[in-house]
């Protein structure tokens, strides 16, 4: 297990300050609390508790500049082998960063003014980091007076006595504060400055009595006195806090505090732009590749603008750069080559001018050179974890790597110029490395310390429904866990899509957890996904930001598949319900039916799975711890827990503690188990060491030599103990030694080691044993032998595994959990339930327990509570199609024995899911009133929901039905409407299929007006009803009145046929205020808007007449023919046309005199429209040409006649 970093310093009195102590609950101060000065005490009990107002003040205050001088001591100088500049780039770093935090939470920033490095052994030598503050002070109030700061805080190298130590502000700032165990890259520092800088700006730690109402924290012991005896709390918190999980943010409360301390300081206001930066005029010389140079920065500087060139006037530029702090490293200079460079100080208020020029001067190079890092580069955020990479150095044959964390400094090596590696710094905290090149035996200076911060990294667990086929259920939880562990409060948003386009999200959560205002730590938080459709595949995607807004996304790429919907499975967690949103660790029950869990939040209990009361540090006054992993309910169902403070017993509804073995003061058990006479067995977590515990003392056991991962009593009142990790056996203790049973003994002696771990025993309710493993499952039998069944015996699938656990409910049937089916024991068999299983696929933790109504409980570390309940109810449609406000009979049935107390509800579903709907029962029929508010539309289906015994049975979906819009019957035209006498109005409704209608007027049904459009005549009321499934509603009504109507007539002005140019006049009748619009052949003549017309053209004609009410009426057409003048060409060669007029043969003879070349002719005929009706070529015989006219309609035609390229043309009528 990974080492927990945390912070310890002094507390004692000096002749100003007080000394501020921040101490883990397995340390003890050497030194005695000290209550504060009257002067603090009093500032204290003015602090407002309320954080929203702390925080809104904050936002308000004027940034401050806090100078800070340091001193390293020799030890650091020895540990960094002599690298003065490497050791203020620490000192630069570590305050910088410390610096974020003041002015993220009070607006004050720290800056850097002036480093003292111990070249040699200080003279003030102290042994530890306690003594060395004092030390340190003094030296430099008789040495340093005239160092302009506002504080002076030390690193030492020094590995003994606290952690840090610093003099705590009163009035004011104190002046002194040393953080200790100091290495190179070591990144813990940060916390460690801010932490003691905080106790310099007056904080005290968060468990102090001091503050107003006590403390603001409980993960420890209380300091200044006895004002919290409470448990520790474990959780996230603030960095002046007591837990072991700090982040890098103060609590708003002394945030308060410390800013008044600042306030009342003299600090600079950055109020203008920042003062100029004083550059030495001494030169630099190297003969590296790279060089430091440094500055003395001015007032109110944030950050610093530097310029590198080979040319004094800087007409080139080599290198500009924004940096943090008045240090800068050049790299990659050139040989004997002269440098110059000028720096400028900037805020957000503006910039100083350039500095005078400082000067490096470049010698012969000699060494190996650093390499050049590329990734991650200094001060990277959401780095994630595994690769360092760098520019390589020409010749190297191999390269040295440091990587410093939380965890202390990590040695690599690599003949590459990348690393690919893990080095276990937790998500949201920072690291830092550096790296050197190799020639043989021979090693190059090191690289800067790039410094990083590891982003936030999720994995995700999807509970997996039927594992083979990657169905997961219509109600679906979701956790993740930060990796490698829980470090930062965070955000995460999960978000979930139907397609991998993209478009808005169908559903989206969103969950803060792990904020130290939270009261408890969670590892693995959940959300649920509810009422998600069926058969459907989900893509999904999600953010995660901690504490420092640094973030991850994890792309739109992973989808999963929804299955057929599993009400027989439930899930009960965090986010539903009021359990914590942490792991729920054990679960247990017993015949009462109260169910009582154990989570890292403190222990839960619900008698019907609903309500949930909370056994926590916050609602036991401190007494129950709140990190519980292992439980147990006595012979009257009390549940006791043990916890490394102490054992828990639930009496008479209040918690009393019991001290651990007096050899195990701090014992974490990890199995509780009690005997039929309510003695107490505990075994110890890391030693195997069984306890008994009678109620008042505690016995040891004689050792077991194993492992044990399992116990249980049997009938005859014995303890008996499983072994793990591929022991082998089983064994009992009878009192005075422990006899054991290796696995052939129980039926299994040709099974190979690896399947012959014993993960579970357990005894039914008569104190048979039941053996669980991976191999199957062994029972004990009433004659002491033991029956054994293997997995695949078990299960009939070689694919099958068992995850879960096993558990015995009331009736003495075992239940096993597989990853595709629940397996019960029944009949002297185990059988499959049917039912596909719903379980984890991440194969954490889970126990089982299964209650007095046969419903089985799984308790997970992630998704929380899976209930599994056979029983359901399944119900029958009559009918597939109704409508809102109707009623529907809807027959069900039970697929278990209902009791005289059980009561059913209906439910019908809607966008949101299922909900309560109006039903009456009777006879296993269900009378469901369907609210008139429904929205018409397809897929409703409705439930039948039992309550029996406490439990909830939600039955099985009906199969879906469609509702019918019975409200919203609408008319076209939907407004008062009038019909003009003489005329039709079409009133209609929309058809459906399979609607009927109905048409009433003045509320009478109209006969044979059944149709969805219907031609009123008449002035009345009409309504149109409309029948469909059995539905029936009925339209608004339409008040339909009458108008007078008008006439329209055409009179033709003389005869209705002429000749063109001639045109036919006609005229309609006339009326005051009537308006005209002329038809041609049905069609509107445009212009044709008078009361008379003169017809051109051939053609039906009519006229539309409007009276001044808006009626119309369409005249009678009246039939005109204009006949076109045909004209004859005169020529001497004239054809003969005989007959003319024609009736069937015309002969066409030649001329008498004509002699032409050709014996043929082309002829066109051509009616009085201009159209050629009939062309062709004609032969003469004996000078006669016949043309067939019998089809040709009658009229006058013109007959063109061409022959040699001539043509003639003829009057030609057929009659």
């Amino acid at each position: 297990m990974k080492k927990k970093y945390t912070l310890l310093c002094l507390l004692l009195v000096a002749t100003r300050f007080v000394l501020a102590q921040n101490p883990l609950s397995s340390f003890n101060c050497g030194t005695p609390d000290v209550s504060p000065t009257p002067a603090i005490q009093q500032l204290m009990n003015s602090l407002n508790r309320d954080t929203t107002y702390a925080r809104a003040r904050m936002k308000a205050q004027q940034k401050l500049e806090c100078r800070v001088a340091v001193d390293a001591d020799y030890k650091l100088y020895q540990a960094y082998n002599g690298d003065v500049s490497a050791i203020r780039r620490l000192v630069y770093e570590r305050i910088r960063e410390a610096s974020e935090v003041f002015e993220r939470n009070i607006n004050v920033k720290l800056t850097v003014v002036y480093i003292h490095v111990w070249d040699k052994q200080e003279p003030y030598v102290a042994a530890t980091t306690d003594s060395h503050l004092s030390s340190m002070a003094a030296w430099w109030r008789q040495n340093l007076q005239n160092v302009k700061r506002d504080i002076v805080f030390g690193y030492t190298g020094k590995q003994s006595g606290a952690s840090g130590v610093a003099y705590r502000g009163q009035t004011r700032l104190s002046d002194f504060g040393v953080a200790g165990y100091v290495q190179p890259g070591s990144y813990y520092t940060t916390h460690l400055s801010a932490h003691e800088i905080g106790h310099m700006f007056g904080s005290a730690h968060l468990n102090d009595c001091s503050w107003p109402g006590g403390p603001l924290d409980s993960c420890n012991v209380s300091e200044g006195g006895n004002c919290y005896t409470g448990v520790p709390v474990t959780r996230k918190n603030y960095t002046m806090g007591s837990c072991g999980y700090p982040i890098l943010e103060f609590h708003p409360v002394s945030n308060e505090l410390m800013r008044r301390l600042a306030d009342a300081s003299g600090l600079v206001p950055i109020d203008k732009a920042p003062s100029l930066p004083t550059v030495s005029n001494q030169a630099v010389n190297v003969t590296k590749s790279f060089a430091y140079v440094e500055w003395q920065p001015g007032e109110r500087s944030e950050r610093f603008r530097i310029q590198v060139s080979e040319n004094a006037d800087f007409s080139t530029i080599a290198t500009d750069s924004l940096v943090l702090f008045s240090q800068f490293r050049a790299y990659n200079l050139k040989a004997n080559t002269a440098y110059y460079w000028r720096v400028k100080a900037v805020n957000s208020l503006g910039e100083s001018n350039w500095s005078v020029v400082g000067r490096l001067n470049v010698g012969t190079i000699s060494g190996i050179m650093p390499p050049v890092q590329k990734l991650p580069v200094h001060l990277a955020k959401n780095v994630r974890q595994g690769l360092l990479s760098w520019e390589p150095v020409e010749g190297a044959t191999s390269y040295k790597i440091e990587v410093a964390n939380v965890y202390g400094i990590r040695s690599l090596t690599s003949t590459q110029t990348s690393f690919t590696f893990t080095d276990g710094t937790p998500s949201g905290y920072g690291a830092s490395w550096r790296v050197k090149a190799v020639k043989g035996t021979e090693e190059g200076s090191w690289s800067d310390y790039n410094a990083y911060k590891v982003g936030p990294n999720a994995y995700f667990s999807l509970t997996t429904l039927e594992t083979s086929q990657k169905k997961y259920p219509l109600s679906l939880p979701v956790s993740w866990g930060n990796e490698p562990t829980v470090s930062s409060s965070a955000t995460m948003t999960l978000r979930l899509y139907k397609s991998s386009a993209p478009q808005a999200p169908v559903q989206s959560q969103t969950l803060r957890y792990n904020h130290p205002d939270d009261g408890g730590l969670v590892t693995y938080p959940v959300v649920m996904f509810n009422n998600l459709e069926p058969n459907t595949t989900y893509y999904y995607d999600a953010e995660l930001m901690d504490n420092d807004s640094s973030r991850v996304v994890i792309p739109k790429a992973s989808t999963f598949e929804t299955g057929a919907n599993r009400n027989r499975w439930t899930f009960i967690n965090g986010a539903n319900s009021t359990l914590p949103r942490s792991e729920v660790q054990v679960i247990r029950g017993g015949p009462s039916g109260t169910v009582w869990v154990a989570t890292t939040n403190g222990v839960y209990s619900t008698a019907d799975g609903r309500t949930w009361a909370a056994h926590t540090p916050k609602t036991t006054n401190g007494v129950l711890p709140n990190y519980i992993t292992v439980m147990a309910l006595d012979n009257n169902e009390r549940p006791w827990v043990q916890h490394y403070t102490g054992l828990y017993q639930f009496i008479n509804n209040k918690w009393q503690k019991f001290a651990n073995p007096p050899a195990a003061s701090q014992m974490s058990a990890k199995h509780l188990v009690f005997d039929k006479k309510n003695l107490l067995y505990a075994v110890q977590n890391n030693t195997n060491q069984i306890y008994s515990f009678n109620g008042s003392q505690w016995a040891a056991l004689p050792t077991t030599g194993t492992t044990i991962s399992s116990v249980a009593v049997d009938k005859d009142n014995r303890l008996w103990v499983a072994s793990g990790a591929n022991q082998q056996f089983i064994g009992y203790y009878d009192g005075a030694k422990w006899n054991w049973l290796s696995r052939s003994n129980v039926g299994f002696s040709n099974l190979i080691d690896y399947y012959a771990s014993f993960t579970q025993i357990t005894a039914d309710s008569t104190g048979n044993l039941w053996v669980y493993g991976d191999f199957g499952v062994a029972r004990q039998k009433a004659d002491q032998t033991w029956e054994a069944t293997t997995l695949l015996d078990i299960t009939k699938d070689q694919n099958e595994i068992i995850t879960n656990g096993f558990a015995i409910g009331p009736n003495n049937q075992p239940t096993l959990f597989g990853l595709r089916r629940v397996y019960k024991y029944a009949n002297n068999r185990w059988e499959p339930t049917g039912d596909p299983t719903v379980i984890v696929n991440d194969y954490q933790r889970a126990t089982a327990y299964v209650g007095a109504d046969s419903r089985v409980w799984l308790a997970n570390q992630r998704q929380g509570i899976m209930i599994y309940d056979s029983r359901t109810v399944t119900p029958t449609m009559n009918s597939l199609t109704t409508c809102a406000g109707n009623t529907m009979q809807v027959p069900f049935t039970l697929n278990f024995t209902p009791g005289t107390t059980i009561r059913y509800r209906a439910e019908i579903s809607t966008v949101t899911g299922f909900t309560s709907i109006a039903a009456t029962f009777q006879n296993s029929t269900a009378t469901i009133q369907l609210p008139a508010s429904l929205t018409p539309g397809t897929n409703y289906r409705v439930r039948i929901v039992a309550e029996q015994a406490k439990a909830v049975i939600i039955g099985d979906e009906s199969a879906p039905f469609t509702i019918i819009d019975s409200k919203n019957v609408t008319v076209s035209p939907s407004g008062p409407a009038a019909v003009c006498t003489g005329s039709i109005l079409n009133l209609s409704t929309p058809s459906a299929s399979g609607a009927t209608y109905q048409w009433l007027k003045d509320g009478q049904p109209i006969v044979g007006a059944t149709q969805a459009v219907y031609g009123v005549s008449q002035a009345g009321s009409y309504v149109v009803a409309v029948s469909q499934s059995g539905c029936s509603a009925s339209s608004a009504a339409i008040v339909v009145t009458m108008k007078e109507g008008v006439t329209a007539t055409i009179t033709a002005q003389g005869q209705t046929t002429a000749l063109q140019p001639n045109t036919v006049s006609l005229a309609a009748n006339t009326g005051n205020g009537y308006t005209y619009q002329w038809l041609k052949d049905g069609s509107s003549i445009t212009g044709a808007t008078n009361s008379t017309y003169a017809a051109a053209q051939t053609g039906n004609f009519a006229v539309v007449v409007t009276g001044p009410n808006g009626c119309t009426a369409t005249s009678t057409p009246i039939a005109v023919r204009i006949d076109i003048v045909l004209g004859v060409e005169s020529v001497d060669n004239t054809f003969l046309l005989m007959p003319n007029p024609v009736d069937k043969i015309c002969r066409i003879q030649k001329p008498a005199y004509a002699t032409f070349k050709s014996n043929t002719v082309a002829i066109k005929l051509i009616n009085s429209a201009g159209q050629v009706v009939k062309s062709q070529n004609l032969t003469f015989r004996n000078s006669v040409a016949e043309l067939d006219m019998e089809s040709t309609l009658s009229g006058l035609y013109i007959l063109e006649i061409e022959v040699d390229g001539n043509s003639q043309r003829y009057k030609l009528v057929k009659q």
